[in-house]
């Protein structure tokens, strides 16, 4: 038979008591005890780090969520400032031409309605005055006509038939330049400055309006002449011409005043713009 090992003579198995004690050399346990129970004999609660839960959208803000650019960067930039002030700049490069298109386009238009007026003024002046078209002096200083032909500017001829000062400015004339005036009825009709004496229009000094009273000049050419929409008859020494009514002007532009061009009113009562711009399609 086997002989007992005398070193575990009288001793028990660790394993044999449900309650044994853990060894001498541990002073803690793993798991930390009550502050108060050095002995660790009292029941302890584990601590358990808690699950993160998922916040939903909207439920709660980003605690930098009320930050804006303005909180965090107390000014621009010279980079960003520069690069403001160039993109401004381009645009407005590219919105000036076309503001001055519509500019334009809306003084033409204004222009044609003047023209329109003048040429229902004359109709009504013609069956009164021996179915002829009137003579029209443009510039009073320098007369073109004799004083048995009776004429008379443009604005003192159509005066007793609705015609009014501002009708005889054109909006593109008025703005042409220089010094501002007063452009008043007596300059109209007399054709000498008198700004002042009575109430008109402030055009620039250097337009047709300011000189002469009236944005458009009336050629000679259908003057005296019968006065038809069909046909127009021209007087000359060499002979009698008849001319269709649509290619005779009675009132026109002094300047091409509209786009490097001009409105004119033509003997059959209609008006058009005539461009001088070379038109290659």
């Amino acid at each position: 038979m086997a002989e007992p090992d005398p070193r575990g003579a009288g001793k028990k198995d660790a394993g044999d008591s449900p309650r044994s004690k853990p060894p001498t050399t541990r002073s803690r346990p793993i798991h930390a005890w009550h502050e108060n129970d050095e002995s660790g004999s009292a029941s302890t609660k584990i601590p358990t780090i808690p699950k993160p839960s998922r916040i939903r959208h909207g439920s709660e803000p980003h605690p930098l969520k009320h930050l804006t650019r303005s909180h965090i960067f107390s000014a621009f930039t010279l980079v960003e400032l520069l690069a403001v002030i160039f993109i401004l700049g381009l645009l407005s490069s590219l919105l000036a031409p076309a503001v001055t298109n519509v500019r334009s386009k809306a003084e033409s238009s204004a222009c044609l309605s003047n023209l329109r007026q003048i040429g229902i003024s004359i109709w009504l002046w013609i069956p009164e005055n021996g179915n002829i078209f009137p003579p029209i002096e443009n510039d009073p200083k320098k007369p073109i006509y004799g004083e048995d032909d009776n004429a008379k500017t443009l604005f003192e001829t159509l005066r007793p038939y609705g015609m009014q000062l501002k009708t005889l400015a054109c909006p593109s004339d008025l703005h042409s330049g220089g010094k501002s005036v007063l452009v008043s009825a007596n300059d109209a009709t007399i054709g000498q400055q008198s700004s002042g004496q009575a109430s008109g229009l402030t055009a620039g000094q250097n337009s047709y309006f300011a000189k002469y009273g009236c944005s458009y000049e009336c050629p000679p050419w259908a003057a005296d002449s019968y006065a038809t929409k069909e046909t127009v008859t021209i007087y000359r020494p060499g002979g009698n011409f008849e001319i269709p009514s649509k290619r005779v002007t009675l009132a026109w532009d002094y300047g091409n005043v509209h786009g490097g061009g001009f409105n004119r009113l033509k003997a059959d009562n209609t008006v058009e713009h005539k461009s001088l711009t070379p038109n290659y399609r």
